[in-house]
């Protein structure tokens, strides 16, 4: 039996607001950390009612402390999908967030940097390895 998990993309709406559940900063201080003079234009990113402008998405991450790249990130996607598209097209490396760079330094470890290559093939991946892990 093979499991499938599909992962849902949070709404930038759904992201603050769980951000900032989980801040210990008041909406107030989020706002004077960005330069607002209103915490209202706050709550009105976190229910959708208004878009973050794009110059505010990075002052927005260092207030919530989340990466300020996944926040932009998740700005472009939601908000400008085609110049996220162009970003991403054009970059001569991907942008990563700090868990994807996590994440690529403890698979690098553990393929004790052996570049093992990957084939897709009908939604599936296949790792083609030369090492073995003992666990």
């Amino acid at each position: 039996m093979s499991v499938k998990i599909k992962i849902k993309r949070q709404s930038i709406a759904e992201f603050i607001t769980d951000a900032i559940a989980a801040s210990p900063k008041s909406q107030k201080q989020i706002a004077d950390e960005m330069g607002l003079e209103n915490a209202n234009v706050v709550t009105m990113y976190k229910s959708g009612a208004s878009r973050v402008p794009p110059n505010r998405l990075h002052s927005l991450a260092v207030a919530l402390d989340v990466d300020p790249w996944f926040m932009v990130r998740l700005g472009l996607l939601e908000y400008f999908p085609e110049v996220h598209a162009v970003i991403e097209k054009v970059m001569p490396a991907p942008l990563l967030t700090k868990n994807e760079e996590a994440m690529i330094a403890s698979f690098r470890k553990v393929t004790n940097y052996s570049d093992p290559e990957f084939r897709f093939h009908g939604g599936k991946t296949k790792v083609i390895a030369s090492y073995f892990i003992d666990i």
